[in-house]
């Protein structure tokens, strides 16, 4: 990193979480304090969209005020308690609209670099800033590019141990508002033919609003929001010369496709979708020619570099010391397997196999022994490395799990929103909405939709407030669930 870009870094002490492919620099975890030389009072110069949506409000913009402080923020009197703050240092290919094609390169002049920061609220991202200069911003805020002009240093609301002090300007109605959008895989099956089908994928949406559930939409494929708007995985597949190959096409709601369909073409592969992250997605597959619907191999890619034959390896993903870590959780593993079949798996530690799986109502993260012969299904092992943010935003339940086994005993999973307003309990045929009260479930569901047979959940995205009308736009589109009263 240039030594520009260090010295702004040491004068933000913006707390970083993670990283991404976009970014042209490397990342330094330093923490929030008063020397944030962006703290102060912001006026709106000008502002341009950069989705046909546009900005919601009625009202001009232009002269409206945003206040920034260390750990909380005021966006046209609307205050956010508990902000934390990412920076991430982007070349001038970064895309900030597929839609409008708009690069980072339009804000750069003769910068080589640009810093782009992230206020986060909840584990979602509330807005960001292009960092022009000391006294010039850019936010991008619902489909909005909003030119900011510093007019003081100094704020007026006051946030105290997470409570808003003078909450006088906030909208009470808008804070039970939440919605997540729930990734369905149908795995496949043998048919009468005797050749197995293809995996299905949906995405549900759900919304809750107004102290009930709105419609609940669905389309198909997964519809999965990202840092730079909401996105699609399509499941894709080829026949050629006999051999079969999965592969996944990633695009943006307009259509434009962004990853690489290129694929070893050597020996036939299936694949599946475990899970689904913001920038990762982890998958199980198998090459060869003896398929039986069985997967051999774990990997986690990122979704940029989707259909990449090489998985990232547990350092890649959290730091180099993981390893040792990793290590010992596949040698008790493989420890834990009786003497005489010890010999049928490979007792050498790979540090790639590795997936997502669900646990006691959390995503966790699990490995994989391989078997030594090549059609005979490996052995799975959960890794004691709690997923961290590059994976998952929110990964708490809010009820405990001993409380929901008490509550609803024939539940097999279960999902909190990160505002502890509702939960989702999975049951064999259905997915129920309950309420959140102090704590527990309240009375019986607000509602039951339908799973189809052997239907799984591989992803929960979850978001609150404003986000819920912007997240619901994607699903217009799409079909209505009905649901049956009984």
């Amino acid at each position: 990193m240039k030594y520009k870009n260090v010295l702004i870094l040491l004068l933000l002490n913006i707390m970083l979480v993670g990283c991404s492919n976009n970014i042209g620099s490397n990342n330094l975890d330093v923490i929030l304090d008063d020397a944030f030389k962006y703290k102060g009072t912001w006026r709106v110069e000008s502002y341009s969209s950069i989705s046909e949506d546009g900005y919601n409000e009625i009202e001009d913009l232009t002269g409206k005020e945003v206040q920034i402080e260390k750990d909380s923020i005021n966006i046209f009197n609307s205050i956010v308690a508990n902000v934390r703050y990412k920076l991430k240092v982007v070349d001038k290919s970064y895309v900030i609209s597929y839609e409008n094609n708009l690069t980072a390169e339009k804000f750069m002049s003769s910068k080589d670099s640009l810093d782009i920061i992230s206020a986060i609220d909840n584990n979602m991202t509330l807005c960001e800033f292009i960092i022009l200069d000391d006294n010039n911003i850019v936010m991008i805020y619902r489909s909005e590019l909003i030119y900011l002009k510093k007019v003081s240093s100094n704020t007026n609301f006051t946030v105290n141990n997470g409570n808003i002090i003078n909450d006088s300007s906030i909208n009470e109605s808008n804070n039970s508002d939440v919605g997540v959008m729930i990734g369905l895989k149908t795995p496949r099956v043998l048919d009468e033919d005797g050749n197995y089908t293809e995996d299905e994928y949906r995405t549900i949406w759900i919304s809750y609003k107004d102290d009930d559930i709105n419609a609940i939409y669905e389309k198909e494929n997964i519809i999965f929001p990202r840092m730079n708007g909401i996105w699609s995985i399509n499941a894709k597949y080829s026949e050629i010369n006999n051999k079969h190959f999965d592969y996944f096409e990633v695009t943006t709601l307009e259509g434009k496709v962004t990853s690489n369909s290129e694929y070893s073409k050597e020996v036939s592969s299936y694949k599946s979708i475990n899970f689904i992250g913001n920038d990762y997605i982890a998958l199980e597959s198998y090459n060869g020619e003896n398929f039986i619907n069985e997967y051999h191999d774990y990997k986690i890619v990122p979704v940029d570099n989707i259909n990449s034959n090489e998985g990232l390896s547990v350092d890649q993903i959290f730091n180099k010391d993981i390893k040792d870590l990793f290590n010992t959780d596949f040698k008790n593993a493989y420890e834990n397997i009786t003497d005489e079949d010890k010999n049928n798996y490979n007792n050498s530690v790979d540090y790639t196999n590795i997936t997502m799986a669900r646990n006691d109502g959390r995503w966790i993260l699990r490995g994989k022994i391989r078997a030594v012969e090549e059609n005979k299904e490996g052995k799975d092992f959960n890794v004691s490395i709690d997923p961290n943010k590059k994976l998952i935003n929110f990964n708490s339940l809010l009820v405990p799990w001993k409380i929901l086994k008490g509550e609803v005993p024939f539940l097999s999973d279960a999902y909190t929103s990160p505002n502890g307003e509702i939960a989702l309990v999975r049951y064999k045929k259905y997915l129920s909405v309950y309420r959140i009260e102090n704590g527990h479930l309240q009375g019986s569901p607000l509602i039951n939709i339908p799973l189809q047979k052997n239907e799984r959940i591989i992803m929960a995205e979850w978001c609150t407030s404003g986000y819920v009308d912007e997240w619901q736009k994607a699903f217009n589109d799409g079909s209505e669930i009905y649901i049956e009263e009984e």
